[in-house]
């Protein structure tokens, strides 16, 4: 629906909104700053939610029949309730109690909070391990400060530790490909650009090595609106080998 123009007189609503500041809006004066703010709404850029080529590049599309509901959205990362066979290692406070005096304000007692403090571990065995690391907390009746107990000796401060990532990398690739019929043609590994994921190939192996293009179209997305043509004819090429 196209907006009706409103011209704006800046000097008009300076003097509005210093009236305001004495008595209340008269309707007239209400109206009037009501048209400039929604005339300013209008004109802001509403944030891109998808990076679909019919809405980068303003070209409307009928949307696909759906056929089974939608994954949920999140943050992309788990919880420690999320690994529930996860082994629980229960870490008491090295120093306090519950009553205990309070070492920050030193006139409160601390108690026992309801949920400690969860570390979730991980080690990259097959398959992947998890541990979950219970830290005690206390918290004084009078100040508020929480104490919790200090993560345990050498589980380090990463989620993730080196054993993980090497489950992605490609040695195990490598390995895989030694026990592969020599006659048979070169596989296609397909993967992102990182470097760990690109084996290190034994004599004699070879493969077809097809990098992931989603992030290398997300540029292309970035400047569409400076480069409309240009970035849709790469977007509509890249749909075709997509679809």
């Amino acid at each position: 629906m196209k907006r009706k123009r409103v011209d704006v007189n800046l000097e008009e609503l300076d003097r509005v909104l210093d009236h305001a500041r004495e008595a209340p809006l008269s309707e007239p004066d209400y109206d009037k700053l009501k048209q400039a703010l929604h005339a300013l709404a209008g004109m802001l850029v509403k944030p891109r939610t998808t990076e679909k080529t019919s809405i980068v590049l303003e070209q409307p599309e009928k949307p696909p029949a759906k056929t089974m509901a939608d994954p949920p959205q999140g943050h992309g990362r788990n919880g420690a309730s999320s690994y529930t066979g996860a082994k629980k290692v229960a870490v008491p406070h090295p120093e306090l109690h519950a009553g205990d005096s309070c070492p920050g304000c030193l006139k409160g007692k601390v108690y026992p909070q309801k949920e400690p403090r969860s570390l979730v571990r991980l080690v990259g065995q097959a398959p992947l391990a998890a541990t979950v690391y219970e830290l005690d907390r206390f918290r004084c009746n009078l100040c508020g400060d929480v104490f919790t107990a200090p993560e345990p000796e050498g589980i380090g401060a990463e989620k993730y530790d080196e054993t993980t990532a090497a489950q992605h990398a490609g040695e195990n690739l490598r390995d895989v490909l030694a026990h592969r019929i020599a006659e048979l043609g070169r596989p296609i590994q397909m993967c992102d650009a990182l470097s760990r994921n690109t084996p290190k190939l034994s004599d004699g192996a070879e493969i077809l090595l097809a990098n992931c293009l989603a992030h290398g179209r997300r540029q292309f997305v970035e400047v569409a609106a400076n480069f409309p043509q240009p970035c849709r004819y790469v977007l509509e090429t890249l749909g075709e080998v997509y679809k």
